[in-house]
């Protein structure tokens, strides 16, 4: 299960669409 990596590239592609 590696789901706080999906959250990390989650994060991060959101703090680059900012």
């Amino acid at each position: 299960v590696a789901e706080t990596r999906f959250a990390s590239i989650i994060v991060m592609i959101k703090r680059i669409k900012q």
